[in-house]
């Protein structure tokens, strides 16, 4: 649901996804709550659908926290680089550097 146009340009940054990644989650989420509210009254239509917006939100959660983790500047890197050796040496899915 967070997805954009911004995003698949070469010339996006983190700043103007950050811009427009808000935008785009409120819209996604008033389209499935209106989605909802269009199957309300078939059962097993909702419960599929809402079984779909839930790996789409927990997408979006994580991409948010990814973007506001390491950011444009790498804020996290320069104030507490400890922490996030610490961090990638745990949470690395990719092997030791």
């Amino acid at each position: 649901m967070s997805m954009s146009l911004g995003m698949f340009m070469f010339t996006a940054t983190m700043r103007y996804m950050g811009d427009v990644t808000g935008a785009v989650c409120l819209l996604g989420t008033l389209g499935a709550w209106w989605l909802y509210t269009q199957c309300r009254d078939r059962p097993l239509v909702r419960r599929i659908f809402v079984a779909a917006c839930i790996p789409l939100a927990v997408v979006s959660i994580a991409v948010g926290a990814a973007l506001g983790f390491e950011g444009q500047y790498k804020h996290f890197r320069q104030h507490n680089p400890q922490m996030l050796d610490k961090l990638e040496t745990k949470l690395s899915v990719c092997g030791k550097k």
